[in-house]
């Protein structure tokens, strides 16, 4: 529900809860000096009904208050209970595996879910005169094994993307090494 369909709801809550109160306030001859309509109790009754179901609506939530703490987990059974683990601790793992290998400069890791295990998204910079097909392999093999062997889970794929080399700047007469512009 949008923020919009949900003013909507709000709005015409209350129309119809102020209309229902106008309604019993007229029924009982309030607002008129003529008698009080046949039946004044079924028409109150109507009018309550549609007032509460209105109140209602006016407290309306359409997420229930904890969905916006939790964020997307691994979710494992064990005999004990179970064990969530998050996306951002499994990032976390995969940048981990990802700088023990050498030649990669800075690296970003994407995790998606699947029905048979983890996708993991890699891009990185590597450094200049890297062998890139050994270093991606390697990272590859490496990051599904850390995180299979830690988190438990089924590691299905592991995508690299070489973004960039490292750039290499010169500063002041010396040559200093400088990372290249952020992966985004």
């Amino acid at each position: 529900m949008t923020a919009a369909d949900r003013l909507l709801l709000f709005v015409y809550s209350v129309l119809v809860a102020v209309l229902c109160v106008f309604v019993s306030l007229i029924t009982f001859g309030l607002f008129t000096d003529e008698l009080p309509l046949i039946a004044p109790w079924e028409v109150v009754c109507v009018a309550v009904l549609l007032f509460l179901i209105s109140l209602r609506f006016i407290f309306y939530r359409t997420r229930p208050r904890h969905a916006d703490k939790q964020s997307p987990s691994i979710i494992t059974r064990t005999e004990n209970g179970e064990i969530r683990i998050s996306i951002e601790t499994l990032e976390s793992l995969v940048l981990r595996a990802g700088r023990s290998i050498s030649g990669i400069s800075d690296l970003r890791a994407r995790i998606r879910i699947d029905e048979t295990g983890l996708r993991i998204a890699i891009r990185l910079i590597v450094e200049p005169d890297v062998d890139i097909p050994a270093t991606c392999s390697g990272l590859q093999t490496k990051v599904k094994a850390y995180v299979s062997s830690l988190a438990g889970v089924n590691v299905e794929q592991v995508i690299v993307s070489v973004k960039d080399l490292r750039k290499l700047q010169v500063a002041s007469g010396k040559m200093s090494k400088a990372k290249s512009r952020d992966l985004g």
